[in-house]
């Protein structure tokens, strides 16, 4: 496991960004695309001849589950954690003298201002300015 310092977190974050608003459009256009091919599932049901539209729309679904698993694949490159994708939420791991913990960002945060203990999540998040110092800090 990679951990990172606030610096190297605060670097990552513009690919990250990038990232999570790809894969907030891919989820989106997912579940479009889903509808659609929910929508042929019951047309052919019906017996109305879709089977062309249902196999575009089926492209369409795997597509966009591929594009998803490569943006997460991504993140794991980097060695972030998405923790939340409506909020944007990732997790750096890190070292705090002898303890590891997650630097904690959010989309929208300038930067990386808060972490939490691995035992905890978001709603245990601290400023960096409490972040514990260990032997040799």
């Amino acid at each position: 496991m990679r951990y990172f310092t606030v610096a190297e977190a605060a670097a990552a974050l513009p690919e990250v960004e990038r990232l999570i608003h790809h894969l907030r459009g891919l989820r989106d256009e997912a579940l479009l695309a889903k509808a659609r091919l929910d929508a042929r599932w019951e047309q052919l049901g019906r017996g109305e001849s879709v089977l062309d539209d249902l196999l575009a729309a089926q492209r369409d679904v795997e597509r966009h589950a591929g594009e998803a698993a490569e943006a997460v694949a991504r993140l794991a490159e980097i060695g972030c954690v998405l923790r939340d994708l409506d909020l944007g939420l990732i997790d750096f791991p890190a070292r705090a003298g002898d303890t590891d913990v997650f630097l904690c960002w959010r989309l929208g945060e300038e930067t990386v201002r808060f972490w939490h203990p691995t035992t905890e999540g978001y709603a245990g998040r601290r400023p960096l300015s409490e972040l514990p110092r260990g032997r040799g800090h």
